[in-house]
């Protein structure tokens, strides 16, 4: 018995939008998905999901659960109306962040820089140059550990992303990211923040709907750079608007691994915590009494077919 626990980002309008280069599921591709899960998998809840992996539960044949990381506003306009008409439940993780503060997150700063069409092998070329002037780090290393292709994505992007991600010192890494962002996408972050991200209307109207609400940290950054003070402060934080929009945190919540790091010590913080499930990168199906509640693989959107 195994249950395909599949992950969704950005679910809008892409081609026509000022964004096109944005990778995530247009609208109608995302109704087609969905109609080929309900022909082809059982869909099931976060709670199914918990219980089976925690207590044994018995998950239907077939078993798929929906996932929407980083509670983008996508995920109240476009999504939830579509799993309200299929009567398919979901979890959603948003980040604390953009709920504190009207900024847009270091990932999605990024995300739009390359999706406005900068050519990722002239910021990378850019990065090292500024990396050389300041002094922030050996260029060499830095190519040799990041410039690696993904699953999605050429070397060129996989290095800027991961540079300004982890590659450097924090503070570094938000001016750069700043700087980029104003440069290519906007000087009214704010404005780009509120349109961006659901706010606690949005989260609250996610659960009156009956789907899932879990966290995905306070500032989406990587909780294998921390020690476990650090990871401790991030989840304590992310657990507010959870708790704002009505969810029971004392009685156990869910988290999403930002970028599916995961070590150790992350683990055990949040398990200490009460955390009773949560989910990673890690590519497959999950299997109760096999995977680690706090270890849960995941699929991608793109590892499943769309119903034509």
């Amino acid at each position: 018995m195994s249950v395909a626990i599949v992950m969704y980002h950005y679910v809008r309008p892409i081609a026509d939008s000022p964004w096109p280069g944005v990778k995530g599921r247009e609208v109608d591709e995302f109704r087609g998905q969905l109609a080929w899960l309900r022909a082809n998998r059982t869909p099931v809840s976060m709670e199914d999901v918990v219980a089976a992996v925690t207590a044994g539960a018995e998950l239907p044949p077939d078993a798929a659960l929906l996932t929407f990381d980083d509670g983008l506003r996508d995920h109240h306009a476009h999504v939830l109306p579509a799993l309200v008409e299929a009567g398919v439940p979901a979890a959603f993780f948003p980040p604390s962040g953009p709920l504190a503060e009207p900024r847009v997150l270091d990932v999605h700063r990024i995300q739009f820089v390359l999706a406005a069409g900068a050519d990722p092998d002239v910021l990378a070329a850019e990065l090292d140059a500024a990396i050389v002037v300041r002094g922030l780090g050996d260029v060499t290393a830095l190519r040799e550990r990041y410039a690696h292709p993904s699953r999605w994505d050429p070397a060129g992007t996989v290095y800027v992303k991961r540079v300004l991600q982890r590659g450097l010192p924090a503070a570094a890494r938000r001016e750069l990211t700043g700087d980029l962002f104003a440069r290519f996408v906007t000087a009214d972050e704010a404005a780009f923040a509120a349109e961006l991200y659901c706010g606690p209307e949005e989260l609250r109207d996610l659960v009156a709907a009956g789907m899932h609400l879990g966290a995905h940290t306070h500032s989406h950054g990587w909780l294998i750079d921390l020690d476990a003070d650090g990871v401790r402060d991030e989840l304590v934080r992310s657990l507010a608007p959870l708790r704002e929009a009505g969810v029971d945190t004392d009685a156990g919540w869910t988290l999403a691994y930002p970028y599916g790091g995961h070590d150790d010590t992350t683990v055990a913080v949040a398990r200490g915590l009460g955390c009773t499930a949560a989910v990673t990168l890690e590519v497959g199906e999950a299997v109760p009494g096999v995977d680690d509640p706090l270890r849960l693989p995941r699929l991608n959107t793109n590892d499943l077919p769309i119903a034509p």
